[in-house]
C-alpha cells in the first residue's frame, strides 16, 4: 500500500467515526446557533476579530471568511 493511499483511507475511516450516529439533518436543532470562528495558528487571531466583527454586523458567513482569509493573505 501506498503512503498517501494509506493517509486517504485512515482519514476516511477515522472520520466516519467521529460523524454523530444520525445522518438526518433534521434532527439536529440549530435555531439557538451561535456562529464560531476558529484558526489553528496566532497569526490568524487578526483574521477572527475581522470575520467575527462581520459576523456580528449580520453578514453572511461567505464574506466573513473571504474577507478573513484577505486580512492573513
Amino acid at each position: 500500500m501506498k503512503r498517501r493511499d494509506f493517509i486517504e483511507k485512515s482519514t476516511l475511516y477515522s472520520s466516519a467515526y467521529a460523524l454523530p450516529k444520525s445522518s438526518n439533518l433534521n434532527d439536529f436543532d440549530l435555531s439557538n446557533a451561535e456562529p464560531v470562528v476558529i484558526s489553528t495558528w496566532d497569526h490568524g487571531l487578526l483574521a477572527n476579530r475581522v470575520s467575527w466583527d462581520i459576523l456580528a454586523a449580520g453578514c453572511k458567513s461567505l464574506y466573513a471568511v473571504e474577507e478573513g482569509v484577505r486580512v492573513v493573505a
